[in-house]
């Protein structure tokens, strides 16, 4: 397997950051605290991932880091379409992780 795609790997990061971004509209404590350990999870995958900059990683270890990734964002969104009211998540927010 040859170096993660850069742009990928910049497209993750800017999902993550806009997220980020977003997620400090009005969330009740309780909403923040479960989306902050959802994107904590998440940020653990695209870490590993930017990490294959310095290091590279076999086959196995790069398809078993982007498969936890899908299953952190698979999270993510399930959490956000489930709490979109009580949370108050904006309406465009899932739309990046679908």
């Amino acid at each position: 397997m040859g170096k993660p795609n850069r742009f990928f790997l910049n497209l993750i990061a800017a999902a993550g950051l806009s997220v980020c971004s977003t997620s400090a509209i009005a969330m009740s404590e309780s909403c923040e605290k479960e989306f902050t350990a959802l994107m904590k999870q998440r940020q653990t995958q695209i870490d590993k991932i930017n990490s294959y900059n310095k290091r590279k990683p076999t086959a196995g270890q790069a398809c078993s880091t982007f498969r936890h990734l899908a299953v952190e964002n698979q999270k993510l969104l399930t959490w956000m379409t489930n709490q979109k009211d009580w949370c108050q998540v904006p309406e465009e927010m899932p739309k990046q992780f679908s």
